[in-house]
Parts: structure tokens; C-alpha cells; sequence
């Protein structure tokens, strides 16, 4: 069994600078309080601290979300990576059809 599968995040928060942990942590707070229910991660890849969103498995839900994300945080963008199956199978649905 795969433990990940290919999927779509959106990216909100991306930067190196001096503060940027307490505003990764501040993007973070103000998506989840902005969409409450979207999965967030926050990750330290050195030497940047990044902000993802969301598991969509395919393009079209992803470029829902982005769409929906981008109002709010004016710089997001799609990126593309794995989705671990775990997170997947706990989504409840927040998009509508």
C-alpha cells in the first residue's frame, strides 16, 4: 500500500527572513481563523519556512480552493507534491460541488 499519493497544495507563505517563523505562524493562524475546517502545515525547509494548505487530489478541486484562497493571500500559488494517504482519508469535504 502507498503510504502517499500525487496531490496539489496551496502554498500561502514563503520566506527566509529574520522574522519569518512568527509570520509563518501568524499566516497560519489567520488562514484557520479566515477557513476554518482546510487543513494547514507549516514546515521548515532550511532556510525557508512555508505555509501549505489544503489536500486536494485533483486539479480541478485544487484550483477551487486556490481561487477561494487567493482573495485573502493575494501571493498564493499551487504547488504540486505528495499527499500522505493518512491525511486524505480524514478530509472532510469544505468545497462545494
Amino acid at each position: 500500500r502507498p503510504t502517499e499519493i500525487p496531490g496539489y497544495r496551496i502554498r500561502i507563505f514563503f520566506d527566509n527572513g529574520q522574522n519569518a517563523r512568527s509570520e509563518a505562524l501568524a499566516t497560519q493562524e489567520r488562514f484557520r481563523s479566515e477557513f476554518p475546517g482546510i487543513p494547514t502545515f507549516l514546515v521548515y525547509e532550511n532556510p525557508s519556512y512555508i505555509v501549505t494548505v489544503g489536500n486536494c487530489i485533483t486539479i480541478d478541486e485544487a484550483l477551487m480552493l486556490w481561487d477561494r484562497v487567493r482573495k485573502s493571500f493575494s501571493t498564493a500559488f499551487l504547488w504540486r507534491g505528495s499527499i500522505p494517504v493518512d491525511t486524505v482519508a480524514a478530509v472532510t469535504r469544505v468545497l462545494p460541488y
